[in-house]
């Protein structure tokens, strides 16, 4: 349904007003280079709580098999993937989504994190309404960036993931192995969404 060159003529038009009205995420440049930064496998029990605005919201990694993770929120969301960055193969429960579930194709790789590094997903999906849809995710290491968020001050990557409707920023540190910022843009309703890491709990290893 992404195809059609009307819908993305809209798409380009909303997400110009977008860009305009959301503030940008204030960035300072890293106190020092970067080592590439190799991924950090999500440990059961896994807890990032996000400032959301007013609000806080748990993430806690509730599940793991056959190399998908289950993560559920303090909203009752759930959902099932491989990373924070590929598509979720499945999720319920998370306003405004309908429930719904996705397979991908997976192109390249983007660990260790270093500037220039990307990868791709070619993915369908569909939900519990009928609605079905393709597109390509590509996600970037686009630079390195020191953001301030209320579990303190850290040292990131930057890394941008783009499927033409929806465009996620996860700022990675480090410091956690874990994204400390995360921004998403939903171009077609106009809604940006802006989430700053209060703590991390690492979860026991098995």
């Amino acid at each position: 349904m992404f195809r059609n060159s009307k819908l993305v003529l809209t798409l380009a038009l909303v997400a110009a007003t977008a860009a305009g009205c959301a503030q940008p995420i204030e960035t300072r440049p890293v106190s020092a280079e970067l080592a590439p930064l190799e991924f950090r496998a999500p440990v059961l029990g896994d807890r990032l709580v996000w400032q959301d605005g007013d609000e806080q919201i748990a993430w806690t990694v509730a599940g793991m098999s056959d190399g998908l993770v289950t993560s559920a929120s303090s909203t009752g969301c759930r959902w099932t993937g491989a990373s924070l960055l590929a598509p979720s193969t499945r999720w319920e429960n998370c306003d405004p989504f309908s429930d719904g579930t996705h397979t991908y194709a997976k192109t390249g790789e983007i660990f260790p994190l270093q500037v220039g590094n990307a990868m791709s997903f070619d993915a369908s999906g569909s939900n519990v309404d009928g609605d079905t849809w393709d597109n390509v995710r590509t996600c970037t290491v686009d630079g390195t960036a020191q953001v301030d968020v209320p579990a303190g001050t850290f040292d990131t990557y930057r890394v941008i993931c783009d499927d033409g409707n929806t465009r996620r920023t996860f700022f990675y540190a480090p410091e956690t192995g874990t994204p400390v910022m995360y921004e998403r843009l939903r171009r077609n309703q106009n809604e940006r969404r802006l989430y700053k890491l209060v703590s991390f709990t690492p979860g026991a290893a098995a």
